[in-house]
């Protein structure tokens, strides 16, 4: 697997950043206040989803599904995007991007961690570097829209910050480290399906913003017909 970033300056300079099967890893439960973590946990129980052991939950899947944006198919009309901070480790830097954990929702009611494994995970192809950033991380706009429509919208002080996770250990040696730091609530509680998502980062003090856009096609579900050849 392999993704091609492009890292983007303060002042506009941009080089390649290669990415060979890295490590990816998904947090769960990841807002700040803990109080509204335990109303979300409880939400989501009376959905049927059932709560996490552990606040925040660390997911790892597969490599493979770190994807950049285009047209993906998806299995039926129950699975929805969500827009993301996402940290970039690696022995060269670390970067800040943004992306999307599509996920599928029936699933979720069953096993989070197999609902993770069903939709592409989404990650526009520009990142900045940390150190441009980090000195106001809580300030950063994080946006979403499903079907055009306003879907997320927060600053990163709502969540977890970076250096709350155990970076270190979750990036072997050698390997380099994608982190999706988890979400916001969505505008009026009710997730849904569009088969048009995006996302953005805004920096509120320079105007610049990182991006991304998807399309998911839904395909039925159940057994498919034998294929003539």
């Amino acid at each position: 697997m392999r993704l091609d970033l492009m890292v983007v300056g303060l002042q506009g300079e941009a080089r390649q950043l290669t990415l060979r099967r890295p490590v990816l890893i998904m947090v769960g439960f990841a807002g700040r206040d803990r109080t509204l973590v335990q109303q979300h946990i409880d939400e989501l129980a009376q959905e049927g989803v059932p709560a996490p052991e552990t606040v925040p939950t660390y997911y790892r899947v597969p490599e493979y599904l770190l994807v950049g944006p285009g047209e993906y198919d998806v299995m039926g009309e129950h699975t929805s995007g969500e827009a993301e901070p996402v940290l970039v480790v690696t022995e060269r830097g670390v970067y800040v991007g943004v992306g999307s954990d599509h996920t599928d929702r029936d699933t979720e009611r069953q096993s989070v961690e197999l609902s993770k494994l069903l939709g592409p995970k989404v990650m526009g192809t520009t990142v900045w570097p940390l150190e441009e950033v980090e000195e106001y991380w809580d300030e950063l706009i994080l946006e979403g829209w499903s079907g055009g429509i306003p879907y997320q919208r927060g600053v990163l002080a709502d969540l977890l910050p970076y250096a709350a996770h155990p970076l270190e250990r979750m990036r072997p040696a050698g390997r380099d480290l994608v982190l999706f730091l988890g979400t916001l609530p969505v505008i009026g509680g009710k997730l849904g399906f569009a088969e048009d998502f995006a996302g953005s980062l805004r920096d509120p003090r320079t105007s610049r913003s990182l991006s991304f856009s998807y399309r998911s096609t839904p395909q039925p579900t159940g057994a498919a017909e034998r294929p003539t050849y």
